[in-house]
């Protein structure tokens, strides 16, 4: 088979490879298609510190039951299925509650195991046990369907915020993940959305999803307060590693608000100074959440079908195209989503 390799920072080479043989519990998939997100740029421009290479990235994934290995029950050969990437260890306390994403010891396909930038995949048992093989709706596209990793983190953000019916939201940051987040807070009901982004085709593509209020980052204080009557936001989403993205958003959230660090941030930016009176006083809360469980990945299977989530995807890629073009792709931030499909358009 071919697979693209990750040698290292600024390097990834198409190679050709065995096709893994399922072993007892493991499914092999048949990749049809695989998103390309900002934790595999990362790896490929300046690594990541649980990617090892020679590694193959890639764990927004939809595929085709290809093979079974002796013992493998609830799927069916020749099945469309979405990988949920990550598993734990199936026996701690947050497993058992249903977290396998935080779990201590857990692993994720496609950063600590090969994933999905190849024409297939092997699933290990212990994904395969955990139910991470979910049936993708009829009527959904490959394409479409990488979309449901990402979207399930968006959903998991909007959940711990509370988000509900008639909430005013702000997302801080248009790349992939805020657009997602503004479509799951539209999808719980929020009545009002605004997006704070410095490009302004992103803006555009904001709006034309649906979001009320598109501002540039220096517009964003004074027009959302002028929009909300000095009231401020039930619910902000920082989806850019910037503190200083954080102290606009809490500059914005009402009493009783809630405010998510939804995106991860580098060493050097990882320490933020807050007000601890405006969160004291206002009974503001501040959280953060990463990747999403089962549960919210199958809330998202079920949402792909309602929501107009073509206009994400902004490039498609054959895998010796991607080999090419997936680093520059990375470094100029133009795109959207780009998506890897490895048996060609």
């Amino acid at each position: 088979m071919r697979a693209l390799i990750c040698l290292g920072p600024g390097q990834v080479e198409l190679q050709e490879r065995p096709v893994p043989e399922p072993g007892p519990g493991e499914v092999l998939l048949r990749v049809l298609a695989a998103g390309v997100c900002a934790t595999d740029n990362k790896a490929m421009t300046r690594g990541h510190p649980r990617v090892r290479p020679p590694r193959v990235l890639g764990h927004e994934v939809v595929g085709e039951v290809a093979a079974l290995g002796p013992g493998v029950e609830g799927v069916s050969l020749g099945e469309r299925v979405s990988l949920v990437p990550n598993f734990g260890c199936g026996w701690c306390p947050l497993c058992a509650s249903g977290w396998t994403n935080l779990c201590p010891q857990g692993k994720a396909i496609g950063l600590d195991l090969d994933g999905a930038f190849a024409e297939y995949l092997l699933v290990p048992k212990e994904a395969v046990v955990q139910g991470n093989l979910l049936p993708l709706p009829r009527g959904v596209t490959p394409e479409l369907g990488v979309l449901a990793e990402p979207l399930a983190a968006a959903l998991s953000a909007q959940e711990a915020l509370g988000v509900g019916p008639g909430d005013a939201v702000l997302i801080v940051g248009g790349g992939p993940m805020g657009l997602l987040n503004a479509l799951a807070a539209r999808a719980r009901g929020a009545g009002w959305i605004a997006l704070s982004e410095r490009r302004a085709w992103r803006r555009a593509l904001a709006e034309r999803l649906g979001v009320d209020l598109a501002l540039a980052p220096e517009e964003t204080l004074s027009g959302v307060l002028k929009a909300t009557g000095g009231r401020g936001v039930q619910a902000v989403t920082v989806t850019v590693p910037d503190p200083e993205a954080v102290r606009l958003g809490l500059a914005l959230l009402a009493p009783l608000g809630r405010i998510n660090l939804f995106a991860g941030f580098p060493a050097e930016k990882e320490e933020i100074v807050l007000k601890g009176n405006a969160i004291h006083y206002g009974n503001r809360s501040v959280v953060g959440t990463f990747a999403a469980n089962l549960r919210q990945h199958r809330a998202a299977l079920g949402l792909l079908p309602r929501l107009e989530l073509g206009p994400l995807i902004t490039r498609r890629l054959r895998l010796e195209e991607a080999e090419a073009e997936l680093i520059p792709l990375a470094f100029s931030k133009q795109e959207v989503r780009v998506v890897i499909l490895p048996e060609g358009r």
